[in-house]
């Protein structure tokens, strides 16, 4: 029986989680499973916070992978890059092979890689590395560099399948010149709601994720300056961390990433720049929370308005404080996932058409 690869090589901990449990959820529910033996490579900390329920369905390979918070960039593309040829090398012709997340810099060495050995079997799914595609300028220092390298020399001939987790990034890919047969739509999974832990006493903003110039931490931090009667926390590593104190509680279990976001009254979505390429998991966590979002006016963010109208989107700033101010906002979300395309029986759907 040939194997179907799936291969995490850049992720470790918490990162992904959500994606990675609904990707393999919907690889084991699909054909894939009469089909294929199936085999699971990542970090220990991905296979160990991953539900136990989805890590039994495959045979798994601890590998080892570099944090993405070290920022050692050609370590870990190196790192990336072996352990996913080594796959590549030892694969059969009907084996199919699925990289979750990887590097720019590594993509281009695995495109190569490819070429060489001649294989086709091969998905990869892009992530924030496309918004490199949107940035002007040619600075080898900015990652956003290296996609715009890879997507120049290999968007119009490459021998790869590619998975993204929108129908607007997938547009956006063809407009610059990829081969429609070779992009395929697979959306982020929001988890079914579970009964949610009762919320803080005073009214608590969350922002969840990585703390990055795209999330917006300039407008956050205005708007913690603005409203000291009300609490801020950061959500994500492992951790919740207090950004004004900067105190953190770190995680004791699996559930308590959502648990934390479900205390909260709002999730902030300030995204000032990017998301024109790619999607925000920490939004898609924020629905599977049933918690309020608040966001800036971006392409990602209408597109899940399109789906989920409980959303309160705003064009700048100011008009984020204005309405706080003036206490216009309803903590109550009631987000419905069934017949979306969030929802993991369409996502099985999509998986199925790539085997």
């Amino acid at each position: 029986m040939a194997t179907l690869f799936f291969i995490e090589p850049s992720k470790t901990g918490y990162q992904h989680v959500t994606f990675l449990t609904g990707f393999l959820q919907a690889i084991s529910a699909s054909s894939a499973k009469q089909r294929f033996e199936l085999s699971l490579h990542a970090s220990e900390s991905t296979l160990r916070n991953l539900p136990d329920g989805v890590r039994e369905e495959f045979r798994s390979r601890e590998i080892p992978v570099v944090d993405p918070t070290a920022r050692k960039l050609v370590r870990k593309s190196i790192r990336e890059f072996l352990e996913v040829v080594r796959v590549l090398r030892s694969a059969g012709s009907e084996d199919l092979v699925i990289v979750s997340c990887i590097l720019p810099t590594a993509l281009i060495l695995i495109e190569i890689a490819c070429l060489i050995l001649r294989r086709r079997r091969v998905f990869v799914v892009l992530h924030g590395e496309l918004e490199g595609l949107c940035n002007g300028g040619w600075d080898f220092r900015r990652i956003g560099t290296w996609s715009k390298l890879w997507a120049r020399v290999f968007g119009q001939r490459s021998s790869l399948n590619y998975v993204v987790l929108e129908e607007f990034i997938r547009t956006g890919l063809i407009e610059r010149g990829f081969d429609p047969s070779h992009v395929n739509v697979v959306h982020h999974v929001i988890p079914e709601s579970r009964d949610n832990p009762k919320k803080t006493e005073r009214t608590t903003f969350c922002v969840i994720g990585f703390q990055t110039r795209q999330k917006g931490w300039h407008a956050i931090s205005r708007l913690v300056r603005e409203f000291p009667e009300f609490d801020f926390v950061s959500i994500g590593g492992g951790r919740v961390m207090d950004l004004r104190t900067g105190s953190a509680q770190p995680f004791s279990a699996k559930d308590d990433f959502i648990d934390a976001i479900s205390r909260s009254h709002y999730a902030l979505c300030m995204f000032e720049e990017g998301y024109e390429m790619t999607l925000s998991a920490s939004t898609l966590d924020a629905i599977a929370a049933n918690v309020k979002i608040i966001g800036l006016d971006c392409p990602f963010l209408r597109a899940v308005k399109s789906q989920f109208r409980d959303l309160e989107l705003f064009p700048d700033v100011d008009s984020v404080v204005g309405a706080i101010r003036a206490n216009s906002i309803p903590t109550r979300a009631e987000y419905v996932v069934c017949g979306t395309p969030y929802e993991l029986r369409h996502l099985q759907r999509e998986v199925e058409s790539i085997l």
